[in-house]
């Protein structure tokens, strides 16, 4: 029986580990477990009875680093009450299984569920952990290294794509709306990859200016989401403020609509923009960024209400910019 903290070694050695390169992200989903998670590449999966409480590791191992999903089902719902202990002394055995030290510690929400980041750092290895507590189970995300911590865009990816969604025969799965099922999209003459909610369908057009603009769109009943990429043929990057600023007021006066949030949200290393604009009968929240001769819009769409902030989320934050490929 393998206790909490040994997941240090679970993911962290072994000989199973990726070739150095690393591999493209995809989505990887436990509809037994209610989770999905971005990870690069596909996770060796375990299972074994902890205490008394079954519980699935889902690993990737990765040039001695790694990523872990581990979920433990109490087999009864955690009551709010022992929450705050339970994220407590999961922290504590993690710590302990590194012989290192807490830092950085601050409540999240994973959507509507309560939940925790931290970092932990031992004299030859760094975790960087996320804990969500839903029901009747815990789930705790992994991101560790020997060769120091990983980017900050990297933990965030991991992190910020873990969804939580009802169980197959739950009662909350018999009353939750369809669950969306996302899968990864690349487009390599615009540079952008995101997970899309189905296959999206391309049109192209070129304005009177000479401005070819190219729109990926997944149209759903109620919703639509969507990445318009615009080519200008030049640099855009000094204009992206400007550019910015164009294409809100452009989209409010069409929709006659009124902006309710806009905040800066980098895309990477180039310049971008969260928006969120409303009317009375449709809601829209975009990322706008701005790289090289190119600007995209990331928009989720939807009719009668906000989409749920998590759905938004997890389009907008697997929306990542590459180089473009040459035109042949």
């Amino acid at each position: 029986m393998r206790p909490l903290c040994s997941l240090v070694a679970l993911f962290l050695l072994g000989s199973a580990a990726l070739e150095a390169q690393e591999p493209e992200w995809k989505e990887f989903r436990s509809p037994a477990d209610g989770f999905s998670v971005l990870l690069p590449g596909t996770p060796e999966i375990e299972e074994e009875n902890v205490n008394g409480v079954p519980t699935r590791y889902f690993t990737v191992k990765f040039n001695q680093r790694g990523f872990n999903v581990t979920v433990s089902d109490a087999g009864q719902p955690i009551p709010p009450s022992a929450v705050d202990n339970l994220m407590n002394s999961s922290r504590d055995h993690m710590a302990a299984g590194f012989n290192g030290t807490v830092s950085d510690e601050r409540p999240i929400k994973c959507g509507q569920h309560p939940g925790r980041r931290f970092l932990i750092t031992g004299p030859d290895s760094w975790a960087a952990i996320q804990i969500c507590v839903a029901g009747s189970r815990s789930y705790m995300l992994s991101a560790g290294s020997r060769r120091g911590p990983w980017p900050a865009e990297i933990v965030a990816r991991f992190h910020n794509s873990f969804q939580l969604f009802p169980i197959a025969g739950s009662a909350a799965s018999q009353a939750a709306p369809q669950e969306l099922v996302w899968k990864g999209f690349r487009s390599p003459p615009d540079g952008f990859s995101v997970l899309f909610p189905g296959d999206p369908k391309l049109t192209e057009q070129k304005d009177d200016e000479g401005i070819i603009h190219r729109r990926f769109i997944v149209q759903l009943k109620g919703r639509q989401f969507s990445v318009h990429c615009a080519d200008y043929g030049e640099p855009a990057q000094p204009f992206a403020e400007q550019l910015k600023n164009v294409g809100r007021d452009a989209l409010v006066n069409y929709v006659k609509g009124k902006v309710s949030e806009e905040r800066p949200a980098k895309c990477g290393l180039y310049p971008g923009w969260r928006i969120v604009i409303t009317t009375p009968d449709t809601w829209f929240a975009y990322q706008y960024c701005v790289a090289g001769n190119r600007s995209y819009m990331a928009l989720a769409r939807s009719d009668g209400g906000p989409l749920p902030p998590e759905v938004v989320a997890h389009f907008h934050d697997s929306f990542k910019l590459f180089r473009p490929a040459p035109p042949k």
